[in-house]
């Protein structure tokens, strides 16, 4: 059975891409004002006259050029953040008391409370952290369910043949029993019993 961390760990990798993009983003936004200077050597090859109207001017770019990257970070997030929903409805943790139904949705609610906060750098270092958390745990595919449990049930019963062997005294094991390896020595025989070579006949008096 293949291992769904190897998916989890791909999608944690471009989570942790995107964090990045936000806080990046988040920086410039607050670095926007003394970016201005450039702003206005740029706007001055349009001709653009008045220290106002080109400082104002140059908020503007530069705020549209932050809501043009946030927009496009939001994109990520959004196509990101929906395939990694995805991809945990189709996955389970092995808890002792999993099912054939598995827990998927209860994995998928774990990554949807991301949602419930507002800034975007927030919400995607917390489902970056999810993702992290599920794949610490012991996963299965859903459709491998049944064979995981019925592999489970075959190794419990082992578990507890061994335990079982280990607790009785040496001798019952329920092995077969040790082969008779002696013969009675000669002392030991009846008067008048034969000392013949077994399977011959008695000599004749």
């Amino acid at each position: 059975m293949q291992n769904p961390r190897d998916e989890l760990r791909s999608l944690i990798d471009r989570g942790k891409a995107l964090q990045h993009e936000a806080e990046v983003l988040l920086h410039d936004a607050k670095m926007l004002n003394p970016r201005l200077a450039m702003g206005r050597t740029v706007l001055r090859l349009f001709d653009v006259g008045g220290r106002r109207d080109l400082v104002s001017l140059g908020r503007l770019l530069g705020a549209q050029g932050l809501v043009n990257r946030r927009d496009a970070v939001i994109q990520s997030f959004e196509q990101w953040y929906q395939e990694s929903l995805r991809r945990l409805r189709t996955i389970s943790i092995a808890t002792r008391n999993l099912t054939a139904q598995g827990n998927s949705g209860a994995l998928a609610r774990r990554l949807a409370r991301a949602r419930k906060f507002k800034p975007l750098d927030t919400q995607i270092a917390h489902a970056v952290r999810e993702l992290e958390a599920v794949a610490e745990e012991e996963l299965v595919y859903n459709d491998d369910i049944p064979d995981f449990l019925k592999a489970r049930r075959v190794r419990t019963l082992e578990e507890r043949r061994r335990a079982k062997e280990a607790e009785l005294p040496p001798g019952e094991g329920g092995g077969a029993p040790l082969p008779f390896l002696g013969h009675a020595r000669d002392g030991d025989r009846k008067d008048g019993e034969s000392r013949a070579a077994p399977g011959s006949l008695p000599r004749s008096r």
